[in-house]
């Protein structure tokens, strides 16, 4: 009965013999239980429920959603690390690391998190669609590393860059202390650099013939692309871990940071001109 409702999973389906995968559930398993063990240790259950997971705070449903944004981006970088790394080594004779299935596997977990649970569908980017609409461009482009390199332009600059700008501008209005600006600017640069090197090869790759999914290819000349794209997706790792830095010493020196007038970036009025000015001036 049990096999029925399970379908093709059994027992001997869970890949005991595939060290990555296992390792990586047994590491999501041990943060489970510490996340579930630290919560049980402090008391801070009834904390969770009552003063986060059902508030009707606008802040701490925002602060909730961004929470999960950032988890996604890290599991999603995780993937994509994984599959750049896979294909500058796996060029000829040399495998690589991941077998064909894992690939594919990590491919789609890394879509699905990155589109859905990271920045939601993003239908822009109308030169790209342009350029994909155009029967012989579309023939030789439209399952191939241009594809991916499209999406990601959709993506990263079209829609995360504009995530974690308000991310930076709302933060002191949510937790009433603003951001560290050098780490801010740490994270920029690497960020831009690692957008930058890892997908603009990518659509060489495309003009070139790459077709996505490919976790071994035979071509050489695709890998000094596919080595620098890897290069870029380091500098995208620096990048978020430059965001956590930033929250982590942002945290420690909040009273330093602290705003105490709702107006950090002295949004309400012009530069050079105080609110009480201008509002006399209306006035009269």
């Amino acid at each position: 009965m049990f096999d029925h409702w399970l379908g093709k999973f059994t027992i001997h389906a869970i890949p005991y013999d595939n060290p990555i995968i296992m390792s990586a559930a047994a590491f999501m398993a041990l943060v489970t239980l510490l996340v579930l063990g630290t919560l049980t240790f402090y008391g801070k259950w009834t904390w969770l429920w009552k003063g986060w997971l059902t508030s009707l705070d606008h802040k701490k449903i925002g602060s909730m959603y961004v929470i999960l944004a950032m988890v996604m981006l890290l599991r999603g970088f995780e993937d994509a690390a994984m599959m750049r790394a896979q294909q500058a080594m796996a060029a000829g004779a040399e495998p690589g690391y991941l077998p064909p299935h894992h690939f594919d596997q990590i491919f789609s977990a890394h879509g699905t998190i990155m589109i859905v649970f990271m920045a939601m569908p993003f239908l822009t980017g109308l030169i790209n669609v342009e350029v994909l609409a155009e029967p012989p461009a579309d023939f030789m482009m439209h399952n191939s590393e241009f594809l991916v390199a499209h999406f990601h332009n959709m993506l990263i600059p079209g829609a995360l860059f504009g995530y974690l700008a308000g991310y930076m501008y709302w933060f002191p209005k949510a937790f009433g202390f603003r951001l560290n600006d050098r780490w801010e600017k740490i994270a920029f640069w690497n960020w831009l650099i690692g957008f930058l090197l890892a997908f603009m090869p990518l659509y060489m790759l495309g003009f070139m013939g790459m077709p996505r999914r490919m976790e071994h290819y035979g071509n050489p000349a695709w890998q000094p692309y596919l080595i620098v794209a890897a290069v870029g997706a380091v500098f995208i790792g620096f990048g978020i871990l430059s965001l956590i830095v930033q929250l982590v010493v942002s945290v420690q020196g909040r009273q330093e940071n602290r705003d105490l007038s709702g107006d950090p970036w002295n949004g309400r009025h012009r530069p050079g001109h105080s609110g009480r000015c201008h509002h006399s001036h209306l006035a009269g």
